[in-house]
């Protein structure tokens, strides 16, 4: 069975001038009641940002930072859509994918909503809670699931007044993924890419039917006065490239899914991750700041023999989860560096592909709150703050995926229902309700005995 991700999504919009508005959705909550919240809690959230990107700060800051995020969003409504929806990834053994959804703005991008965290985690480094950011625009929705091979053009530059980097360790790390992709990835490699060698490989892709899906660049980006370049080569000089020379060649190539750039700077507000994303390019991934040569190569590693296998939001959680590995020996915070862009609530990328069930670890328990005390309102009953079940009897179905399934719950008042029609049907009054009844109904599942002592 290959893993399914349910998507998340976290709306934000601008509120008058002073505050902005915050709701939820999801497929199986609906949409959560809107929050209004002042502008100063994002402005507060930005300069914390920056100080955490330029500044040599303790895990305990970065924590800190993503459970004030997490508390002020998930508040009412909104924290019990969240767990309803947890609860129901890890009983389906499902992803649940969180998309902040926002407009462009700049203040917005600048916050570090890849540090949320719950109390107990980062959402982001589990793979089963990636975080995607989805900026609205007018154009239409590209659909990214694509029919294997995959084509991939890797591109590299390296202008000799520049830094060395590794770039040969990356080509073959790529290289290295393929001979077990079973030709589902297909390869085309430019060493000292220029702009104009660039749009010609693309465009004569594009115009002969053998597009490329992926284009994946390794190298150097520069950031002066808030303007991002991407540092090509021409002539074995450097060449200062920004989106206004990338952005035509994106227009025409329709059938370019994905674009990685795994040089500084790409992701961050003014970087050319964010301007591709605006021009609705379906996937973008980029490093937000300066990221270390041996982050990059685990990068690109990680991403490229995940994403064979895999939801692509789940290989972006591999690959942060291994930097979070890499960087608890010296502190340091590069798994906070790559982000995802995504114009595409599909969870999908590579059709047909096996199952990625391996990846998939389970949400650990405590990660969905539990209590005693629920309300049910279906079909057939109505019960107000039901204590703990003692004893649950079902019949030869299980009772809330079979219709006219006979159910009887045996409680402390001596409540009995039956024919319960659908879980559907059934609204909790809270969070931990739903957690502690579908905890309940788990046990039932799982059980050869028709009695289940809770």
């Amino acid at each position: 069975m290959s893993v399914q991700f349910d998507n998340f999504i976290i709306h934000i919009r601008p509120f008058g001038e002073d505050h902005y508005q915050v709701y939820t959705e999801s497929k199986h909550s609906g949409e959560s009641e809107t929050i209004t919240l002042s502008r100063l809690e994002f402005a507060r959230w930005v300069q914390q940002g920056r100080e955490i990107r330029s500044k040599i700060v303790t895990l305990d800051i970065v924590q800190q930072y993503g459970k004030d995020m997490f508390e002020t969003i998930f508040q009412k409504s909104l924290l019990k859509s969240y767990v309803a929806a947890l609860a129901v990834a890890d009983n389906q053994s499902s992803g649940l994918r969180i998309v902040f959804h926002f407009a462009e703005c700049l203040e917005l991008q600048e916050i570090i909503w890849e540090t949320l965290h719950d109390g107990r985690d980062f959402l982001a480094i589990n793979p089963q809670t990636p975080i995607a950011r989805y900026i609205r625009q007018a154009a239409p929705v590209r659909s990214r699931e694509q029919k294997p091979p995959l084509r991939v053009l890797f591109t590299t530059a390296c202008p000799p007044n520049l830094p060395s980097l590794n770039l040969a360790a990356e080509e073959d790390n790529l290289r290295q993924v393929l001979q077990a992709s079973d030709d589902r990835l297909q390869l085309v490699v430019e060493r000292n890419i220029s702009l104009d060698r660039l749009h010609h490989v693309l465009l004569r892709a594009e115009h002969t039917d053998h597009p490329f899906h992926i284009w994946h660049h390794a190298g150097h980006g520069e950031m002066v006065d808030n303007k991002f370049a991407l540092m090509l080569e021409e002539g074995g000089q450097a060449q200062s490239i920004d989106l206004t020379q990338i952005e035509p060649i994106a227009a025409v190539c329709r059938n370019l899914m994905m674009v990685v750039l795994n040089v500084c700077h790409a992701a961050a507000p003014h970087g050319l991750a964010v301007q591709l994303a605006q021009v609705n390019v379906p996937i973008v991934i980029g490093f937000h700041n300066a990221v270390l040569d041996r982050h990059a190569l685990i990068f690109a590693r990680e991403l490229y023999a995940t994403l064979l296998d895999a939801p692509l939001e789940m290989a972006v959680g591999r690959v942060r989860n291994r930097l979070y590995a890499e960087n608890q020996a010296n502190g340091g915070l590069d798994w906070l560096l790559p982000i995802l862009f995504s114009r595409s609530m599909e969870t999908t990328f590579l059709a047909g592909s096996p199952s990625a069930q391996q990846f998939l670890p389970t949400i650990p328990s405590s990660r969905l709150p539990s209590g005693p005390r629920f309300t049910i309102n279906a079909r057939n009953i109505e019960a107000d703050n039901l204590m703990v079940a003692q004893r649950i009897n079902v019949g030869q179905h299980f009772p809330f995926i079979e219709n006219n399934a006979e159910m009887t719950l045996n409680v402390e008042e001596g409540i009995k229902a039956r024919n319960i029609k659908t879980a559907q049907e059934a609204n909790f009054s809270d969070a931990e309700a739903l957690a502690a009844f579908d905890a309940l109904i788990n046990q039932v599942r799982q059980s050869d005995q028709p009695d289940i002592q809770s």
